[in-house]
């Protein structure tokens, strides 16, 4: 048998999920993507936690990026269990796993060009890094 502590909720989430949203930086900031979790079918315990953490990391963002920008994407990545096959799901080996409501959110804002910009609301830092586009990659790594 498996014991987990009686505090612990497993909920059905088996994937990443992206809320489809016309919300602002400005509007997710001031806490309004609760209401669209929680009409997403997301319990409004979690709904509460998940929108305050969009909420503090669209404030980060709008230090640095226009607050109209429209183009914002929610992610929540859940958290999971591990039962039995611990590293062997990606070598296409079973697993037997759930997903629970712990995990972390991701809040994206699209860039016109070739740099990633991450923050991280957690330990209030950041990391910058440049993605080099094909021109600048010609005939590296690639079997010819």
């Amino acid at each position: 048998p498996i014991w987990l502590p009686a505090q612990t909720r497993l909920m059905s989430f088996d994937c990443t999920r992206k809320f489809e949203s016309k919300l602002t930086l400005k509007e997710i900031a001031k806490g309004e993507a609760k209401k669209h979790l929680e009409a997403s079918g997301i319990p409004t315990d979690v709904a509460k936690r998940k929108g305050k953490m969009f909420a503090e990391s669209a404030g980060i963002l709008m230090e640095h990026i226009s607050a109209k920008h429209q183009q914002v994407q929610l992610f929540i990545i859940p958290g999971r269990i591990e039962i039995v096959g611990k590293h062997t799901d990606y070598c296409g080996g079973m697993s037997l796993l759930c997903a629970t409501t712990r995990g972390f959110t991701m809040t994206l804002v699209p860039r016109l060009d070739q740099t990633i910009r991450l923050f991280s609301t957690k330990f209030n830092d950041h990391v910058l890094f440049h993605i080099p586009s094909e021109k600048d990659t010609k005939g590296e790594g690639k079997n010819e």
